[in-house]
């Protein structure tokens, strides 16, 4: 339940639009791939196509594949090996032409994220439609309360005053740890959903500023109870990345 204290316009601002039941929400039919010839090896071929099955996303192709993949005599492994081979025959002096061998004997690791990402592109255009990469009310904000500062060197929105700017719009100021981490799950899930369509997606310099502001009121508000600091916890332990520096110093403000 929301805290009668936090800002309406704040949650409003960071909610993602409803899900919503069009036939833009539905999934394409799923199409079979093409077999065709990668190495000239039958059984890493074969292999390389059961990973366009199951890149597709769709559970019951997936489920068909990985039980085809059992018919496979040689073990997976095996010709994980013999891909990497290839892959350095055909590319000699590129140093970096065996990663494309990562993964290539864990189906049901790549089952997992393809299932993943499908879920994620059927929400991202159940709640989106055809408007999922355009700028919502939210990125407007952070990139009119940053405007005519110069990002660092690496494109990034450093130092007090990005924190000046957002601090003075109060109205959009989370005002405890929930409104927090409201607003960082926001971002998490629209980048999740945008990444699932487009794998280069990402996010703006001045999102990416707003996400580090919130990881610093997350060190500075107290928690108004045990469960608010579990929470808050929780959510340092699942996304250590994000809290970066600043996870020490959230986990001193939890224990008080």
């Amino acid at each position: 339940m929301t805290d009668v204290t936090e800002s309406a316009a704040h949650r409003e601002m960071f909610t993602l639009p409803p899900l919503r039941e069009s036939a833009e929400s539905l999934p394409s039919a799923y199409e079979k791939p093409a077999e065709e010839v990668v190495t000239g090896d039958k059984e890493v071929d074969a292999v390389l196509w059961l990973h366009k099955v199951i890149q597709s996303g769709e559970p019951a192709a997936i489920e068909r594949a990985k039980e085809a993949a059992k018919f496979i005599k040689t073990p997976l492994k095996d010709l994980e090996k013999r891909y990497t081979q290839y892959l350095n025959r055909a590319n000699p002096g590129n140093p970096f032409a065996s990663f494309a061998s990562i993964g290539f004997a864990d189906l049901d690791s790549m089952a997992e994220k393809a299932i993943k990402r499908r879920n994620l592109q059927i929400e991202a255009a159940s709640r989106f439609g055809d408007d999922l990469m355009h700028e919502t009310p939210a990125e407007n904000f952070c990139i009119e309360a940053l405007a005519g500062l110069e990002p660092g060197w690496i494109g990034l929105f450093e130092g007090e005053e990005v924190t000046e700017r957002f601090s003075a719009r109060r109205s959009m100021v989370p005002s405890s740890l929930s409104e927090c981490l409201h607003e960082l799950r926001y971002w998490d899930k629209l980048y999740a959903m945008r990444h699932a369509c487009e794998w280069m997606y990402e996010h703006h310099s001045e999102v990416c500023a707003r996400e580090d502001f919130l990881v610093g009121l997350l060190a500075s508000i107290t928690p108004k109870d045990r469960a608010e600091a579990r929470e808050v916890y929780q959510y340092v332990l699942d996304n250590g990345d994000k809290c970066g520096d600043g996870r020490s110093a959230i986990i001193w403000n939890l224990i008080g």
